[in-house]
């Protein structure tokens, strides 16, 4: 009854719920130094585990600002504030330190978890020891046993954060990479387009300033990247350039010696030829005519005269 009226005076009372557990403590002659100290071990891995939760939201912040500022780079309308660059390599160390330190920390809520029950443990069997009953010892023991209980529940939310950090970062890493893959294939159709305009334009200034000579009929023409073959090539999937067969003049990796044999074929007559270009073997093609069949491809060979350009010439089908 006594105990009984303890609690009843203490819940009451303006006291903070330590110094009611030491009151309590206090009246039952019992002495839990021990846990105290546990207790004090607690507020301060609790304070280190808020401090690394701080810093890795903030590393997460500065990924999802530098992501942000990264494609706004290519929009125009952006007013967004340039950024100070910081290598992947520096942001990924800095990541790896506070999760090495993370995982060293979740270690030291395991540890203290564990003997913080094993010390309420004893405590529990001191009170029995000391013959206190377990209804005199109840507000007592439901207050140790809201530590532990606080103690797990901030360790799930820790590792909880963790989990949704490293989620969140890997979802901004996969965004970067997105970008970058988009600003590769911009560039490449931009480089693209502008090779296209580019041999468009040469061709079209070596038609205008190339006399045309009938009597050209032989002489040397521009050394090929390769030699003459009776075999058909096929090339499938060339952006920008239409399936069919094609009455190929000639092969070149050089744009130098591409203009010259162009050249040399537009003088000798052949004002129709043209170009494509191969990305799989970087080879530009001269080619004379283009069929929708095979047989009308091979008559325009054997029809190929004694004009000097056509010695090398070949059929390539494009699928």
């Amino acid at each position: 009854m006594e105990a009984q009226a303890e609690k009843d005076r203490l819940a009451k009372s303006n006291l903070s719920v330590e110094d009611k557990i030491s009151s309590i403590e206090t009246k039952l002659n019992v002495s839990n130094k021990v846990l105290d100290n546990y207790k004090r071990e607690i507020a301060q891995k609790t304070k280190n585990s808020d401090n690394l939760i701080k810093r890795l939201d903030s590393i997460v912040k500065e990924r999802d600002l530098d992501l942000k500022a990264y494609i706004s780079e290519n929009d125009p309308n952006s007013k967004s504030v340039q950024r100070k660059f910081v290598s992947t390599t520096q942001q990924n160390a800095q990541l790896n330190a506070i999760k090495s330190e993370i995982a060293s920390n979740k270690k030291v809520f395991d540890d203290l978890i564990s003997d913080f029950e094993s010390a309420n443990k004893v405590r529990l069997e001191q009170l029995k020891k000391n013959g206190v009953s377990d209804e005199d010892a109840k507000l007592l023991n439901q207050y140790y046993q809201s530590v532990i209980d606080d103690l797990k529940n901030k360790r799930q939310q820790y590792i909880q954060f963790e989990k949704i950090a490293d989620d969140r970062i890997k979802k901004i890493n996969a965004d970067k990479e997105e970008e970058r893959l988009k600003r590769i294939k911009r560039a490449e159709y931009d480089s693209e387009q502008q090779r296209i305009l580019n041999d468009q334009k040469s061709l079209e200034d070596i038609k205008n300033s190339t006399a045309q000579n009938s009597n050209a009929n032989s002489g040397n023409t521009t050394e090929q990247e390769e030699t003459s073959s009776n075999d058909i090539s096929i090339i499938q999937k060339l952006n920008g350039v239409e399936s069919g067969y094609y009455v190929v003049l000639g092969k070149y990796k050089n744009i130098a010696e591409r203009d010259a044999f162009v050249r040399q074929v537009v003088a000798g007559g052949g004002t129709s030829v043209t170009l494509f270009y191969n990305i799989y073997d970087a080879t530009y093609y001269v080619y004379i005519d283009k069929f929708d069949d095979l047989s009308s491809a091979v008559k325009a060979t054997q029809a190929r005269g004694t004009k000097s350009y056509n010695k090398k010439m070949s059929i390539v089908k494009v699928e």
